[in-house]
């Protein structure tokens, strides 16, 4: 797979949006990480979901004693389980090294557009809340009718900002 990577080794695969991934990765691979972003980005903007995909070479003792620690303990928390999980997964998942990006087209199905018509004509507003990068989502919603070629978007992506959000989102109401 790459530098680092031991054949016939135990390796975890990671997948997941840029956002989450980038920070995982390894440090010194700035300018494959810098290229592929290009990539990622240039096929969002043509609405095609994106995904990077990282690895790590696992050491099978460090395996087992994150399993029975840091794993064991999280999962047998009764409140705040699900957090404490994904904190024990983020003790494993860094260092990663980057493999590539991959883009998919999503198509929608054939109705779609025709529906958001008669939803508009009825006078019904149609909200898209999505996790897909904001270049996919624009195309998305350009090609199933929700917002014309030519259109404006509100973005809420930071929840720190979460009053900020609700007062722009009040006044569109």
């Amino acid at each position: 797979l790459g530098a680092g990577v031991e054949v016939g080794g135990l390796i975890m695969l990671v997948k997941g949006a840029d956002e989450a991934v980038c920070p995982l990765l390894a440090g010194g691979q700035e300018v494959l990480q810098s290229v592929t972003q290009q990539h990622i980005d240039g096929f969002a903007s043509f609405g095609l979901r994106t995904l990077l995909v990282a690895c790590r070479q696992v050491d099978p003792l460090l395996l087992a004693a994150w399993e029975a620690g840091p794993l064991a303990e999280a999962n047998a928390t009764i409140a705040g389980r699900e957090a404490r999980v994904a904190l024990a997964y983020e003790e494993l998942e860094k260092g990663l090294m980057l493999l590539g990006g991959t883009a998919i087209e999503d198509g929608l199905q054939a109705a779609v557009p025709a529906s958001m018509r008669v939803l508009r004509e009825a006078g019904i507003r149609v909200w898209m809340v999505t996790g897909d990068k904001q270049s996919t989502a624009s195309q998305v919603a350009v090609a199933s009718g929700i917002l014309p070629p030519s259109h404006s978007l509100v973005t809420f992506s930071n929840p720190a900002h979460i009053d900020q959000n609700i007062t722009q989102l009040a006044h569109l109401v």
